[in-house]
Formats: structure tokens, C-alpha cells, sequence
């Protein structure tokens, strides 16, 4: 086990970033920019064994216009307080990583879009084809539970004499049970 490893083993839990200087981040919406966190009274909420830090450098990191979360640096290489080009540095970084985000969060939604488009084909091409009424089902459910993440996905149908249902009478393969 390296060091780092080692470190985070002691702290434990992260930061929770909704107390302190870290949730101050995020609702005040400002840079936090300390020479001593230590004598600031948002200095809480770092877990017991977190390492010792004094001078703090963070900012929100903003995705399309709402709070994703923080960047914070701390504990500048010798000991000096960090300056306005820190600042600057900090803030390219932060817009990058929201930037980044806000990608990565578009791509997903593409690809969900792309897989309810795939799914909804296959369930119209089995209910159009004038195939047998359980195989196409047996599509419905499968499908569901593809889109949806599940284990199983089941239809139900009424039963003949009213008031109860029934599970349809598709053959169960792969992990979509009906």
C-alpha cells in the first residue's frame, strides 16, 4: 500500500463539502481564498484524521449554470499564500472541468436517447409484424428491462375472468422474465 493509499485509509470518509468551507463554495458561489483556514470559522467538516492544511484555494465548479461541485487546493508548495495568478489557474480549471461535465453529461443522454430509440423499433417491429402475440411480449419485456437497467422485466395481462392478472404466457430467456 502506498502512502496515499495509506492517507486516505486514516481519513476515512471524504469531506461531506456541504459544511464548512466547502459548502460555502457552493452556496455562496464566490472563490474561498485563505491564508490560514485554521482562524476561519467555516473550518469544519474535514473528517478526524484529515491532514493538517493552512492555506485553501477553492472555487464551485459550475455545469451549465448549476453547482456540481468544488475544487479546492491546499497547502501551496513553500509555504506561500496563494496569489491572484493561483486564483486564475484555479478558475480555467474549474471552468474546463464543468466544461467537461456538461460533455460528458450530453454524450449519456445521446446514448440513452439513442437506446430508447433502438428499443421503441424493436417493440413496434414486433407488434406490427403479425408475428405470434407472445413473442412480441416477449420483446416488450425485454426491452423494458434493457432500457430500464433491471434484472427482469414481466408483462401482465388481465385474466380472462376480470380482477386479477396474469403473467403472460412468453417463454422466459435471458434475463427478461414475463
Amino acid at each position: 500500500m502506498d502512502e496515499a493509499e495509506a492517507a486516505a485509509r486514516r481519513i476515512g470518509r471524504p469531506p461531506d463539502g456541504h459544511r464548512g468551507l466547502l459548502g460555502a463554495l457552493i452556496r455562496d458561489l464566490e472563490p474561498v481564498r485563505l491564508t490560514d483556514l485554521t482562524r476561519d470559522p467555516r473550518s469544519c467538516g474535514f473528517p478526524e484524521h484529515h491532514p493538517w492544511m493552512r492555506g485553501f484555494l477553492g472555487l464551485p465548479i459550475r455545469v451549465q449554470g448549476e453547482i456540481f461541485g468544488n475544487l479546492y487546493l491546499t497547502e501551496k508548495r513553500g509555504d506561500g499564500p496563494f496569489h491572484d495568478d493561483d486564483l486564475d489557474m484555479v478558475r480555467v480549471l474549474a471552468t474546463a472541468a464543468g466544461i467537461a461535465i456538461g460533455n460528458a453529461r450530453l454524450y449519456e443522454a445521446a446514448q440513452q436517447r439513442e437506446r430508447w430509440i433502438d428499443g421503441s423499433v424493436a417493440v413496434t417491429t414486433a407488434l406490427l409484424s403479425g408475428g405470434d402475440v407472445d413473442d412480441a411480449l416477449q420483446v416488450v419485456a425485454e426491452q423494458t428491462r434493457r432500457l430500464s437497467g433491471a434484472t427482469a422485466g414481466i408483462v401482465l395481462l388481465p385474466a380472462d375472468e376480470g380482477g386479477q392478472t396474469r403473467p403472460c404466457p412468453c417463454r422466459a430467456g435471458g434475463t427478461a422474465y414475463a
